[in-house]
């Protein structure tokens, strides 16, 4: 099995990070977004975190463990968790924006990308 990551991912992380933001925002809360979410694979998330500098080892596991179970609540407030005391930070505004894409909860997901990309 094949797992290396694209080269432009490893290159320019936060880039990456926009675009799916963007994406995921004007997909918008129909059937695209769904689609949207449906081609995104699985451990996506990890990935892209693994490049950010903010996040330290034992959040990225964390948020790995709880993305591997599907916890997509669980997620999203070990992210509001870390947003109440970061507010600046993307790489929370994106794990928050992704776990509530996850849930289905698209209006909150698309204000968290919108938060990650300012």
């Amino acid at each position: 099995m094949n797992s290396k990551v694209p080269r432009f991912a490893v290159r320019r992380p936060h880039r990456v990070a926009a675009a799916l933001a963007l994406c995921a925002a004007l997909a918008g809360c129909g059937p695209k977004a769904t689609l949207l979410m449906a081609v995104l694979p699985e451990g996506t998330l990890p990935v892209l975190l693994s490049q950010f500098q903010g996040l330290d080892e034992t959040n990225r596991r964390r948020i790995a463990e709880l993305e591997a179970r599907g916890d997509w609540d669980g997620l999203a407030g070990f992210a509001e968790e870390n947003l109440a005391r970061e507010r600046s930070s993307a790489e929370w505004w994106l794990v928050a924006g992704y776990a509530h894409a996850r849930a289905g909860r698209h209006p909150r997901a698309i204000e968290c990308y919108g938060e990650a990309v300012r």
